[in-house]
């Protein structure tokens, strides 16, 4: 998916994030980050093509990271998956509040499907849902309403880590995933 040298791929993501700690995503140039980075512009268009690709990018590295310290996962009902992400995102917190802030939380959803989705870190067996296509969707209804929570969170200023457990243990309760009452579920 993503082409050019991986040094330089790193390299441009982490100085995007530098700066959008400081400056509105809107407000940031391809020029700019090519400066922060100390690589000439065209190396930018040689690894990406967009900044929204960067992005990408970048999440997909921290999602890789985490999955590499999680290791493969069977998911059998919604909590083991809600359990997860907010696991990461309690983890990444200074991350999202970037991305949510500055108007990127399509990248967050996108990205986290495309993390459930592979096949070679998760297998999805959720009750009811046979069909590769009814598991796409389940996972879409998943990750959607998981990073809803997440987002309406970080706009009230109110991600803790006691708030994450709560809206966790609040998604397992009301879709019935009693098996993840307990630490069974938990990373």
């Amino acid at each position: 998916m993503y082409t050019g040298d991986e040094d330089r791929r790193d390299r441009f993501a982490r100085y995007l994030l530098k700066i959008l700690e400081r400056a509105p995503y809107e407000n940031i140039t391809v020029t700019r980050v090519a400066e922060a980075a100390d690589l000439p512009k065209r190396y930018f268009f040689q690894c990406f093509e967009s900044k929204d690709q960067v992005l990408c990018y970048a999440l997909d590295q921290k999602l890789e990271m985490f999955a590499a310290k999680t290791g493969k996962r069977t998911f059998t009902d919604i909590c083991s998956a809600v359990r997860l992400l907010f696991s990461f995102f309690k983890e990444e917190r200074h991350t999202m509040r970037l991305y949510i802030t500055n108007g990127q939380v399509a990248i967050i959803r996108d990205r986290c499907h495309a993390f459930l989705m592979k096949e070679s870190q998760f297998e999805c067996n959720l009750d009811g849902v046979d069909e590769e296509e009814e598991r796409r969707y389940a996972l879409y209804f998943i990750v959607n309403g998981i990073v809803g929570l997440l987002e309406q969170c970080v706009l009230e200023d109110s991600f803790s880590d006691e708030q994450a457990d709560m809206l966790v243990n609040l998604v397992c309760r009301i879709t019935g995933s009693a098996s993840c009452s307990d630490d069974a579920c938990a990373l």
